[in-house]
C-alpha cells in the first residue's frame, strides 16, 4: 500500500496500520544513548549530552570515593570513555535501574556489582584501571602533536 500525506510523499507502509511506541527512560539512560549513538553514527551529535553525561559519571566517581575523571579528556576520549563505563556498568548491575540508583548516588558502586565469583574484580576497580589507561593513552596521543 502507498499512503501519502496531501499527496506529495509517499510513504510506503507494509501493514494497514502503523504503530509507534513511546517509552520513559531515565535522563541517564536518554543521555548514555545520545551519546552511544553518536560513536556509531555520523550524524548523531552529542554536543549537549556528553557534557552533563561525563559531569553525572565523574559525580558518580566521587560518591565512591573515586577522583572526577572525565572532566580531564578531550570531548573524543569522553565520548568513547563514558561509553565503555556505561557499558561495562550494563553488564555488572544487571541494567537500568541499578545503574540509575548508583548515578543517582542511592547506593554505592561495588555494593550491588560485587558477585559470589571471588576472583571478579570490583566495579570501581575496573572502571579505575579503564580511567587510567584512558588518561595515560591522552598523554601519550598529545605528545605525539
Amino acid at each position: 500500500k502507498v499512503a501519502s500525506i496531501d499527496s506529495k510523499i509517499p510513504m510506503i507502509m507494509n501493514a494497514p496500520k502503523l504503530s509507534i511506541s513511546i517509552s520513559e527512560v531515565s535522563k541517564h539512560r536518554a543521555l548514555a544513548e545520545v551519546c552511544e549513538n553518536a560513536e556509531i553514527f555520523l550524524s548523531a551529535n552529542a554536543t549537549t549530552a556528553l557534557p552533563r553525561r561525563s559531569q553525572s559519571l565523574d559525580k558518580m566517581l566521587s560518591n565512591n570515593n573515586m577522583q572526577p575523571q572525565l572532566f580531564k579528556l578531550s570531548e573524543e576520549m569522553q565520548l568513547h570513555v563514558g561509553n565503555q563505563i556505561t557499558q561495562l556498568m550494563l553488564a555488572r548491575l544487571n541494567g537500568w535501574g541499578n545503574i540509575n540508583r548508583v548515578l543517582d548516588g542511592e547506593l554505592p558502586l561495588d555494593l550491588l556489582g560485587s558477585s559470589d565469583d571471588s576472583d571478579l574484580v570490583p566495579l570501581s576497580e575496573d572502571i579505575k584501571a579503564l580511567l587510567e589507561k584512558s588518561i595515560k593513552l591522552e598523554i601519550k596521543t598529545d605528545e605525539l602533536i
